[in-house]
Parts: C-alpha cells; sequence; structure tokens
C-alpha cells in the first residue's frame, strides 16, 4: 500500500556483531514503541538482512509531513534518550539517515521483502529527476511479485549538522567512507512478496535509478522484522 504521509524517515546501519538479539528486543519493546508515540509518525517498519556485506538493518518511519522530522517533539525525544538508548545506541555502526520528501507511493498491501537503492543524483538534475522518476516507477508495479514503490527525494537540510544527544552517543561509530547523516538525493524503495522475486528486480531498479538522473546507486535487499502502528 501507499506510504501514509506526505514524508518519511530512512534509517541504514550496522549493530555491532552478536548483539542483534539484544538491539530487535530494545527496538521491539521500547524505541519504535517510543517513536510511534511523536505526534505525527504514522507508521514504523524495522527490516534486516543480517547476511548483508554492507548495512544489515534498515528502519522506515512514514511521517504526516517532512516538518515531522525537524518538530521540536521530535527533537526533544532525541535529546532524551532512555537509560536502555544510552546502552543501544553505541552499538549502531555505520549510520545512514535521511529525511525523504514523498514523491510517489502506490501499492497492493505490505511486502515481505524490499529492495531499497539510495541515489546520488546528477548535478542539476533535481526537476528532471521528480517527473521522470515518478513516470518510471509505475511501470515497476508491473513486475512480478511486486506488490509496491516508493520513492522520496532527500531534505538534507533537515539531518546535516543537527546535533542531538543520540548523535553523541553513536559518535564512536564505525564509519565506511560513505557513511553519514546525508549522503543521497533520494531513495527508492521496493516491496515485494519474497526474497527471491526482489533479487530478481534489485538490478532492474538500479538501472531505473540511474536512467531517471542517478549518478550512481547503492542498494540493499532485506526482509520485514517488525512493523508498528500508533494503535499498536
Amino acid at each position: 500500500m501507499s506510504l501514509i504521509g506526505h514524508g518519511f524517515l530512512c534509517i541504514w546501519h550496522n549493530i555491532e556483531k552478536g548483539r542483534e538479539h539484544d538491539f530487535e528486543r530494545w527496538h521491539t519493546q521500547e524505541h519504535m514503541p517510543e517513536r510511534l508515540g511523536i505526534p505525527g509518525f504514522n507508521r514504523g517498519r524495522r527490516f534486516a538482512n543480517y547476511d548483508s556485506k554492507e548495512r544489515t538493518c534498515f528502519t522506515l518511519y512514514e511521517g504526516r509531513h517532512v516538518e515531522l522530522f525537524r518538530s521540536p517533539g521530535y527533537i526533544a525525544r532525541l535529546n532524551a534518550p532512555t537509560p536502555w538508548a544510552r546502552e543501544m545506541q553505541p552499538l549502531h555502526a555505520d549510520f545512514v539517515r535521511g529525511v525523504c520528501e514523498t514523491i510517489f507511493s502506490h501499492g497492493r498491501g505490505i511486502g515481505g521483502t524490499i529492495v531499497t537503492a539510495r541515489v546520488n543524483l546528477a548535478v542539476g538534475c533535481d526537476a528532471a529527476f521528480i517527473d521522470n522518476a515518478r513516470i518510471a516507477a509505475g511501470r515497476a508495479l508491473s513486475w512480478d511479485g511486486v506488490s509496491g514503490i516508493h520513492i522520496g527525494h532527500c531534505r538534507p537540510a533537515f539531518t546535516e549538522n543537527v546535533q542531538t544527544r543520540e548523535t553523541d552517543l553513536r559518535a564512536g561509530q564505525a564509519k565506511k567512507p560513505e557513511g553519514g547523516e546525508h549522503v543521497f538525493g533520494a531513495v527508492f524503495i521496493l516491496e515485494g512478496i519474497g526474497r527471491s522475486q526482489m533479487e530478481v528486480h534489485r538490478r532492474s531498479l538500479e538501472d531505473m535509478a540511474v536512467a531517471v538522473g542517478g549518478a550512481s546507486v547503492q542498494s540493499e535487499i532485506y526482509d520485514l522484522r517488525y512493523l508498528l502502528m500508533p494503535n499498536g
């Protein structure tokens, strides 16, 4: 189904080896319910692929609008980590985060597996990218096993140089060369019914992203681990 609202927050990262269960327990029992308790958060989903050679975890928060992700209520939460969060945040590594304005979102139900494709846009192509991406995304809905596709245009001002208590807790994390708070111009999220189907379409999604204005693309594949809405 379509994303709920007009903006979303994407987070990719690794977790210290051997602490995956601790992370998932915290994220399920405390962290995601805490985020969904902030007015304007419409839905949260956590995905994982612990066999990945890139980032093993992906979280998607759907918001009423992009301004939610720099609202006083959200920033206050980032500056007030719980004792459990203070233990878990330093376990995150290779952290990548982006606030995106939704430019296309359509689907039929919730997919069990997704492909995310972070796109570095070619210089000066932002306006053309939005139009071309919307046209291309409609074609992807006909691919076998696909249940939805969503595209976001990144708003780097929402995350660049924004220092909070949570970012301080992650300050010692290991970083890959492309790691950071803003490393992409747009993101494609392709949802489908299973890993085998999404592996088939991963290259096609990368090719689509380049064709509509991407200078480079970094894709990953993940399975759904948890979904939460404000009403539980």
